[in-house]
């Protein structure tokens, strides 16, 4: 094998978990055995060639599963190639504004992590999984936006080609050979 990876993430809904199970899978096509775990269940982040770490976005910030896998294993991350992506409704449409939006909410986690490749990718809401206060919330939102003649809040906005090509392309950003 080339090397090993861990793949962790922070999700809410799921939508960050999805992604991160697509990044692990072409990383294994490229030769590297890969284990994903959920960040708060990461273990032994030291023992891992390079570390991909996946949070959702809600109310302007990153999952606090992120931050703390972050500052609990920054010595062991401290010189290791390490990837950072993002997936949220703010990035639904890739623009200017809306990528300046989603880089000020990873801040935090790559001022931690300094890390050799960032994405941010559009997400889903899944309502049966938002719970009671942010399914509310998520409504109240959607009535607004829709009243602006906006895209349709609850629709999966994940670019799967583009997931797919940014995890194909991470051997070289993290400068692993496959």
């Amino acid at each position: 094998m080339a090397g090993s990876i861990l793949v962790a993430y922070a999700t809410k809904m799921g939508s960050a978990q999805e992604v991160a199970e697509t990044v692990a899978g072409a990383l294994r096509e490229s030769g590297f055995s890969v284990e994903v775990a959920a960040a708060g269940k990461a273990r032994d982040v030291g023992r891992y060639d390079a570390v991909v770490l996946g949070t959702g976005i809600r109310a302007g910030r990153v999952y606090s599963e992120a931050v703390k896998f972050a500052k609990a294993n920054v010595s062991a991350l401290v010189g290791k190639p390490v990837a950072l992506f993002s997936v949220g409704m703010q990035m639904a449409e890739d623009t200017e504004a809306n990528r300046a939006q989603a880089q000020a909410f990873l801040q935090p986690l790559v001022d931690d992590l300094r890390p050799a490749a960032v994405a941010m990718f559009g997400g889903r809401v899944d309502l049966k999984k938002a719970g009671l206060f942010w399914g509310a919330a998520y409504k109240m939102v959607a009535r607004q936006k829709q009243g602006e003649g906006s895209q349709d809040p609850f629709a999966d906005y994940r670019d799967w080609d583009a997931i797919k090509a940014w995890a194909a392309g991470l051997p070289e950003a993290l400068g692993l050979g496959a």
